[in-house]
């Protein structure tokens, strides 16, 4: 490989699987109906253990369509984790943005 080529190489954007897990869920959430029942994630659906996040991705949707006291009522967690996952997908963004290419220190 070329010495050409390999410098071009590193600007190209990094796929990075937790960032595009973030974004799909965030897109899910943003999506899902607060009031809908059906097809769950939650562990006491499958196996009838008590789950202290039971609700958080419905008080999630009900946060980001703007409906709080529906959300707080749910479970108030979720007040805690959205931005913690939204700080993440944030700074992942972020490091998927920068350029990989540092110049030499002689450059600068």
């Amino acid at each position: 490989m070329s010495f050409a080529r390999k410098r071009y190489q590193s600007y190209a954007p990094r796929v990075d699987r937790e960032l595009i897990f973030w974004s799909v869920a965030i897109a899910f959430i943003l999506f899902l109906d607060p009031h809908a029942t059906g097809w769950s994630f939650c562990p006491r659906s499958w196996f009838d253990l008590w789950c202290p996040g039971c609700g958080v991705t419905r008080a999630m949707a009900a946060i980001m369509n703007f409906q709080y006291r529906l959300a707080w009522s749910l479970n108030p967690m979720a007040f805690f984790v959205l931005p913690v996952i939204g700080y993440r997908w944030f700074t992942l963004l972020q490091h998927a943005c920068r350029p990989t290419y540092k110049a030499p220190s002689w450059i600068s």
